[in-house]
């Protein structure tokens, strides 16, 4: 950490989906460096309240199956290039 600091400077922020991961080390690091504020990632945040909005939406999961679906069907045929993408448990709103 401090040979980064040396070449890059204390950072001002830090941009985080504040994941457990790494969620503990940057508030050690923003303690340790007050001039430094963590940020949680606006990308994350949304998929975080879509998540929240949708999980309980019938609508939402019947969607969700057909194009799963239409993957399936399609992914050997002149319609691949234009097929849904792979849906992921993580991170799919």
């Amino acid at each position: 950490m401090k040979s980064t600091i040396k070449k890059t400077g204390i950072p001002k922020q830090i941009i985080s989906d504040h994941g457990s991961d790494v969620k503990s080390g940057i508030e050690q690091f923003c303690k340790a460096f007050p001039g430094t504020t963590f940020v949680y990632d606006i990308t994350h945040k949304a998929a975080t309240l879509l998540k929240r909005e949708l999980d309980a939406d019938e609508r939402w999961k019947c969607f969700i199956a057909n194009a799963a679906s239409t993957r399936k069907k399609v992914q050997q045929t002149t319609l691949a290039a234009i097929a849904p993408p792979n849906q992921r448990s993580k991170a799919r709103y």
